[in-house]
């Protein structure tokens, strides 16, 4: 199994960390990259709680917690970072000096053949990160869904243009009375069905990239977190966002949109005070300049489409 490589790790924490006192969240634990560079910012005064889906994750998260150098400013949540609300109230915590968003899969995840996020491992047809709560696994998800909702999900969150005719062959071979419950045995017939393949990408990886993101309600607990994490930021307090697809990016970027130009979107002939329209924001990295470093995408090919934003509260 490989090992998780932290994307923009120093660029990203010395972004965050204002006030080595202070509060902060790692809203995506992961295997404990960036949470460990952060502690070892902080000074006894601070504090960090990380979160995460995965069960592997939280696990550990318990060991980090257990190391002593940690153990008094260190915390951890079960959990969606959508949840942060719930979070925080659990510490009973009212602000927060900043928060770190390392959106996506990690390698662990993807390399662990049981989780069923890879294409190239034998492992069942589960794909969720979250195991313990009620989200149905893809396999189930498949022996239900209609052709429409399925070439959709191909389209929208894995801009798969053979959508349709990849949803007719996964669908067919459901319909033939064959159980599909298999990474392999997916890849295999999308394989097949994809009359084009991508130069140098498997045919199923956008596919499965697709019915991850579904599965994982991935795009919606973004949409969800962001405006609740800004209500608990505090005065010059920030927010770093690491997205690896354009879908996740987009959302960042509209949330900063919001934030910047508030009531942009607001009919002309509803009044607005002057003062609600300012900045709620500044922008200190745009992700166009914030991309790895070429020796960084040598070290780790999967940060080759990282891109790193960074906002403070005014």
């Amino acid at each position: 199994m490989s090992e998780h490589i932290s994307v923009l790790l120093q660029e990203s924490i010395d972004y965050l960390i204002t006030d080595p006192n202070g509060i902060y969240i790692d809203a995506t634990f992961g295997r404990g990259g960036h949470t460990k560079a952060i502690l070892d910012r902080l000074k006894d005064g601070g504090k960090l709680i990380s979160i995460d889906k995965d069960l592997t994750a939280i696990n550990k998260a318990k060991e980090l917690k257990d190391v002593s150098q940690y153990k008094n400013k260190f915390d951890y949540f079960h959990g969606s970072f959508a949840d942060i609300d719930k979070c925080l109230d659990n510490f009973n915590i009212k602000e927060i000096s900043g928060i770190l968003y390392d959106f996506g899969v990690s390698s662990p995840q993807l390399d662990q053949a049981e989780r069923g996020f890879s294409f190239t491992k034998e492992g069942p047809l589960d794909m969720r990160m979250n195991q313990s709560v009620g989200i149905i696994p893809a396999s189930e998800w498949l022996k239900y869904v209609s052709h429409e909702e399925l070439s959709n999900v191909l389209f929208k969150y894995g801009d798969e243009k053979y959508s349709r005719k990849i949803a007719t062959a996964i669908l067919n071979y459901r319909d033939e009375g064959n159980e599909l419950n298999s990474t392999v045995q997916l890849a295999e017939i999308i394989k097949k069905a994809h009359p084009r393949w991508p130069k140098n990408i498997h045919p199923a990886t956008k596919s499965f990239q697709a019915i991850r993101i579904f599965i994982n309600n991935e795009l919606g607990d973004i949409e969800d977190a962001l405006p609740k994490a800004f209500g608990y930021l505090k005065k010059e307090g920030r927010m770093v966002f690491i997205s690896f697809h354009s879908l996740e990016d987009r959302i960042v970027k509209r949330f900063i949109k919001d934030k910047l130009h508030p009531f942009h979107d607001v009919p002309k002939e509803i009044p607005v005070l002057a003062k609600d329209m300012e900045p709620k924001i500044k922008v200190l990295a745009k992700g166009e300049k914030k991309k790895p470093k070429e020796d960084e995408v040598q070290k780790n090919i999967r940060s080759r489409s990282a891109v790193m934003r960074v906002i403070e509260k005014i």
